[in-house]
């Protein structure tokens, strides 16, 4: 969640589902839950909610899907402050609450795709596969946006050497995290534009300076970006099944998305071209001064 940086969290979460998961997380903390199994128990709802999905055409099925959905929103919110509370936050805890998210939308696509299948669109498997590529990279690069505002804006290290994250020591949770890295570093233009901070070793007052100036220039874009959130995508699941076309779910998210990606990516190659010359000015003042 993006407690440390309000400004950006999607409204749902801020007024919604994070008060929730705060609470629920405290209430936890004083037992012996482990977040790593309220991440396996949000995949429980997730795959209700898909079985669910497969009778959306069946009484208030799409209702209860939805609602599962809901409860597992919560339960996404919760595990990560719970492990923040209870001083278990690590790279593999990281890794598999970003599997159990594919797997709760996978167990959601799953149910709409043998729904339409079992209606007579055969082909209906590779409108699902490039749907599912589709989510899980725009849900990807959605997190990295959020991580790269938090470390311009609250983290205070602008202009350190840019860090990768620890990579878990299992295996699998490995080439998971390798995963998530690659797609959100993808079209990740910040990252040249970071080792240009380092290089330049701007000191402390420009690293305020960048703050300030990352904040007031990004803080809009890293909003619209809450368009491609999960939450989003599961009130869009509910509508399109609820007026019993799934099948235009899966094109919309092949398409629209897909265009809105592309436009924030173009927004971002430029935002970040001009923070590259903020910051090669901030190196000529230091320079003047010295």
């Amino acid at each position: 969640m993006d407690s440390k940086a309000p400004e950006i969290e999607d409204y749902t979460n801020r007024w919604l589902f994070h008060p929730i998961s705060t609470r629920l997380a405290v209430a936890l903390s004083r037992t012996w839950v482990h977040p790593n199994a309220v991440s396996f128990a949000g995949v429980i709802f997730g795959v209700l909610a898909g079985m669910n999905y497969y009778h959306y055409d069946v009484g208030n099925s799409a209702l209860w899907a939805f609602f599962y959905m809901l409860i597992w929103h919560v339960l996404d919110g919760t595990d990560g402050h719970l492990a923040r509370l209870t001083g278990k936050a690590t790279a593999a805890g990281r890794a598999i609450d970003g599997l159990a998210d594919h797997l709760v939308y996978l167990a959601v696509y799953l149910g709409m795709a043998l729904a339409i299948y079992d209606k007579g669109n055969s082909h209906i498997i590779w409108i699902v596969l490039l749907a599912g590529a589709a989510h899980a990279i725009q849900a990807s690069m959605l997190d990295r946006e959020r991580q790269t505002y938090r470390f311009w804006v609250y983290s205070g290290l602008a202009g350190s050497e840019p860090l990768k994250p620890p990579r878990p020591k299992n295996p699998i949770l490995k080439g998971l995290h390798i995963y998530f890295q690659f797609i959100a570093e993808m079209f990740d233009s910040n990252e040249a534009v970071k080792q240009q901070a380092f290089e330049m070793k701007i000191g402390p007052e420009q690293r305020e300076k960048a703050a300030r100036y990352y904040r007031k220039n990004y803080v809009d874009y890293v909003h619209v970006w809450s368009v491609l959130s999960p939450n989003f995508h599961t009130a869009a699941i509910f509508v399109f099944c609820f007026f019993q076309f799934p099948l235009g779910y899966f094109l919309f998210e092949i398409i629209a998305m897909n265009i809105l990606l592309a436009a924030l990516l173009v927004w971002k190659a430029r935002m970040d071209t001009n923070l590259a010359a903020y910051l090669a000015s901030l190196a000529d003042q230091t320079s003047l001064k010295a």
